[in-house]
């Protein structure tokens, strides 16, 4: 997208059908993709995939995630499962098109190197992010379906922001004061989560113990009959 690769150092500069020299691949790749009776087309294909790819795929889901890291695990439990999970397979395409540019142009000729960089690259993408994809997102997608959502929240004040200009003795004495806070607020939590988690657990016994009951009544009325 921002670099390519010259089989040789005298090779001339990307350019335009019209002739202008392009800074950056992206404005050489758009009209190649579409140019009549064009040499290049498998590979400005190839690389246009992997940019939309790696945008729907690797990109996304790193915002997924970092939403997920403040608490919020639906965007990255939906995400992860379906579009990251699904998508991770199809870096294969972007990687068939540069066998295909190689394969039709060979690699002696501008663009071959790039072109045989470029699939192993996205061979390395292919089977690296499947196979990320498929060894972790199962255990991530139980991991979140077993958390417990709760309410629970720290009582504590928070402690006010440390003035601009402050004396080495009040940033100590603000330190500790958060330090403190961070591990009151830890153990309130704690407790919290704890309670609600043993009154789910009581519910779910005495669920478990009316439905036997209730099964137990209607194996007497069964029998008496």
């Amino acid at each position: 997208m921002l670099v390519y690769l010259k089989n040789h150092t005298d090779d001339n500069d990307l350019r335009l059908i019209r002739g202008d020299v392009v800074g950056f691949p992206i404005m050489w790749i758009w009209e190649r993709m579409v140019e009549k009776n064009g040499t290049n087309i498998w590979i400005s294909w190839a690389i246009a995939f992997g940019i939309v790819q790696y945008f729907l795929v690797s990109v996304i889901e790193l915002f997924s995630f970092v939403i997920y890291q403040t608490g919020n695990m639906g965007p990255a439990l939906w995400y992860f499962r379906t579009i990251g999970y699904w998508g991770s397979f199809t870096y294969v395409i972007p990687f068939v098109f540069s066998i295909i540019q190689v394969g039709i142009q060979g690699y002696d000729a501008f663009p071959g190197s790039w072109a045989l960089f470029l699939m192993v690259g996205f061979g390395v993408h292919w089977i690296l992010f499947g196979a990320l994809h498929i060894i972790y997102v199962p255990s991530f997608v139980l991991n979140v379906e077993s958390q417990v959502p709760t309410n629970c929240v720290c009582s504590i004040p928070e402690i006010v922001e440390l003035p601009v200009f402050s004396t080495s003795d009040v940033k100590a004495a603000w330190e500790a004061a958060l330090t403190e806070r961070e591990d009151l607020c830890a153990k309130q939590l704690e407790e919290c989560n704890a309670r609600l988690a043993g009154a789910s657990a009581g519910t779910k016994a005495e669920e478990e113990e009316g439905a036997a009951a209730l099964l137990d009544d209607e194996e007497d009325e069964d029998f008496e009959l």
